[in-house]
């Protein structure tokens, strides 16, 4: 209340200083006033109408102003701000026309109105920055909480208007808070702020004195879960980040506030439809541990079963959709003016990211994908996943079996003997890589926070399988050709591989002469000459590197990637000695000739043929089966051909169909054989299928002449 009625204060101020230097401006239409009591009288009336007129500002800001927002919204997007200001300028002119104040003008000064208007946008928010008014206050309780509670009851669609609406001016108003505090801290202006604050608003404010980072976390926090995600997958990159942004951030992975009891006990009694003592024989009331979107309480069952209780967050639902559709709103109205963020394909990413959070909202879907990891996990020795209890699950609540543990770091891996944290590292790895390379199940959000020691047993526990990654048979395939083109320094089949995983964010060719010479210098420098071999530094150029020639990683690869850097890091702390990426390969290596057999490798090059003639027979024009331009050609159709390759490309006559449409097929077959030589070590299969292979390559360069009648 103390802060609406400064604000109301500050506009009043404003407008006085307004009125006078529009009286400076713009020549008085009336008489001067003589005697003392027609000037007092004046004065007071002026006053009277300034203090209206601040109030009326005051609440239209308070109600009108949300409202226009959901009405212009997307108008005010797109015009990057400038529509908002236009409508507060209506704001004041309607409030200056309603009220008994009048500008000091002649009726010819028809452009008094808006110059006051334009005087008192600048001249309000300035006042309020110096005096500290709109300072944020991230430990106030979040307002409107009763209308987002209604609105978290009634969201059943992926996206809601009228919340996406309500809820972009809270987050601008946030950020643009927070940047202010950023830009004045450790100024005079930052210092008035914090006084004038406190005088102002009273009590402290946890931002004094913060440092950019601390403040940044708190931003975050303030903006609810869909951007603390943002914030945990930066933290994941510790390595990468400054040591102080990295130990803020890390505070995201699990230092939250909770919520009191009694709500977290509204969404259990709601969502499992009995009181807590008949769910429950014991239920904490204090939570073990909290996060951007749930927290934990531990319980015990009737039948003396310790478990967790994970609790979603009430009001969350909507609220994190409704981020989520704002945050594309802004990604699309970007990617219309800036074409780095179209090459950077972030409206895409985004989309994927938003399906990712949306998904683990739902804890059905994360007490299935616990249930699948366990059972593929299960001849693991050193990993787990604990046990789900279905039967006191739902969509928001997730009871699982209670883990005695530790997050995984170097405290916790001074609990364990040396060969202990040895063998624990190895076997991390080991099960990361089967859940990628054998399962194509992999857990897709492998931060320190999501894996822990397990009291006693010294086993690694995998938590919170929200996220989860899916990779079909023929993309892990193509996943060990790449790590097998890295190993072998090949940029040649770097290329080709990475052709075909990618997709192309702009209309053309790819100049392939010049993608193999960057990815020559990538493997020299991150592989050949490397001080030490890492999958962190080489990921993050790869991605540059794709970037560069317009270029994207499919969206399963680009998780599963993220994911095995998310793993070294965790690796780093109980292994720092491991060789990361040759361990890596040996074990794919290893799984790989467990996994496919001679049989699979058949059965893939049978798929892999039909796939490419039945896509050649439906794209050939007048007869011609297809193109040898195919075999560099990414999932959106781009070709990456040059040279000789370009020059088999062009047109051919219908009777050449066969030929055309022999080149890709051979050109599988052969990739698919130096495959099966590299990784998987069968050398009848690559012996057989090579020559498959060079013959239909032989036989469509070389076709036999048509035989004459």
């Amino acid at each position: 209340m103390r802060r609406v009625v400064c604000v109301a204060v500050v506009n009043a101020v404003s407008l006085v200083l307004v009125l006078l230097a529009v009286a400076t401006v713009i020549p008085p239409d009336t008489a001067q006033v003589s005697g003392f009591a027609a000037r007092f009288g004046q004065a007071l009336s002026l006053v009277w109408a300034v203090l209206l007129f601040s109030v009326l500002l005051t609440l239209a800001h308070l109600l009108v102003r949300p409202l226009l927002h959901v009405v212009f919204g997307s108008i005010m997007l797109r015009s990057f701000g400038v529509f908002a200001v236009l409508l507060d300028m209506v704001l004041f002119s309607v409030i200056l026309v309603v009220t008994p104040l009048r500008l000091p003008m002649g009726p010819e000064a028809w452009w008094g109105i808006p110059l006051a208007t334009v005087l008192f946008e600048v001249v309000s928010p300035t006042l309020l920055t110096l005096l500290g008014v709109n300072r944020p206050r991230p430990h106030l309780p979040r307002a409107n909480r009763s209308l987002w509670r209604f609105l978290d009851r009634v969201s059943t669609g992926r996206r809601s208007w009228v919340s996406e609406r309500l809820r972009q001016p809270e987050v601008i108003g946030i950020v643009i808070g927070y940047v202010l505090e950023i830009v004045c801290a450790g100024t005079p202006i930052g210092r008035v702020r914090e006084v004038m604050s406190r005088v102002l608003i009273g009590g402290g404010n946890p931002l004094d004195g913060s440092p950019t980072p601390a403040t940044i976390r708190v931003m975050l926090q303030e903006l609810g879960p869909a951007y603390v995600k943002f914030g945990q997958m930066a933290s994941s990159r510790a390595q990468a980040l400054p040591a102080a942004w990295a130990e803020e951030l890390a505070q995201l992975q699990n230092d939250v506030p909770p919520v009191p009891y009694e709500l977290a006990a509204q969404v259990l009694e709601r969502d499992l439809g009995r009181p807590v003592p008949e769910l429950f024989a014991e239920f904490d009331r204090f939570a073990l541990a909290a996060a951007s979107t749930a927290q934990v309480h531990r319980a015990v069952l009737h039948d003396g079963t310790v478990v967790a209780v994970k609790v979603q967050r009430p009001e969350i639902v909507a609220s994190v959709k409704a981020d989520l559709g704002v945050l594309q709103d802004a990604v699309d109205v970007l990617s219309r003016v800036s074409r780095t963020i179209r090459d950077l394909g972030a409206a895409d990413i985004l989309d994927a990211f938003a399906e990712g959070v949306v998904e683990e909202l739902d804890y059905r879907n994360e007490a299935y994908h616990a249930q699948r990891m366990a059972a593929e996990l299960g001849e693991e020795r050193g990993i787990r996943v604990p046990a789900v209890h279905r039967e006191l699950s739902s969509s928001r609540v997730l009871t699982m079996e209670f883990v005695m543990g530790r997050k995984v770091s170097a405290a916790a891996r001074a609990t364990l003997t040396e060969e202990e944290a040895r063998a624990s590292g190895e076997e991390f790895v080991r099960a990361l890589l089967a859940q990628i390379f054998i399962h194509g199940f992999f857990h897709g959000d492998l931060q320190p926070g999501n894996v822990i020691l397990e009291e006693g047993s010294g086993r690694l526990v995998l938590l919170d399988l929200g996220l989860v990654g899916r990779l079909d048979r023929s993309r892990r395939l193509d996943l060990m050709r790449l790590l097998v083109a890295f190993r072998a320094a090949d940029a040649e089949e770097l290329a080709e591989v990475i052709v075909r995983l990618t997709t192309r964010e702009w209309p053309g060719t790819i100049d392939h002469r010049a993608l193999v010479g960057d990815l020559e210098d990538l493997v020299a420098q991150h592989v050949t000459y490397a001080l030490a071999a890492s999958f962190d530094p080489l990921i993050g150029a790869l991605l540059e590197l794709l970037q560069r020639h317009g270029m994207r990683l499919d969206g399963a690869f680009t998780l599963a990637l993220k994911t095995v850097a998310q793993c070294q890091e965790i690796v780093r702390v109980l292994h720092p000695r491991l060789d990361f990426v040759e361990f890596s390969l040996v074990e794919v290596r290893q799984m790989a000739t467990a996994e496919f057999g001679i049989e699979d490798i058949t059965e893939l090059i049978r798929q892999k043929i039909g796939r490419v003639t039945q896509g050649l027979a439906r794209s050939a024009p007048d007869g011609v089966a297809g193109s040898p331009a195919s075999m560099f050609a990414g999932p959106s159709g781009a070709s990456g051909t040059s040279g000789a390759v370009s020059t088999l490309a062009s047109p051919a006559p219908a009777g050449r169909g066969r030929t055309s449409a022999a080149l890709p097929v051979a050109g599988a077959i052969v990739g698919t054989a130096v495959l099966s030589a590299q990784v998987l070590e069968l050398t009848p299969v690559f012996v057989a299928m090579l020559v498959i292979g060079l013959r239909m390559s032989w036989t469509s360069l070389h076709p036999r002449p048509a035989s004459r009648r």
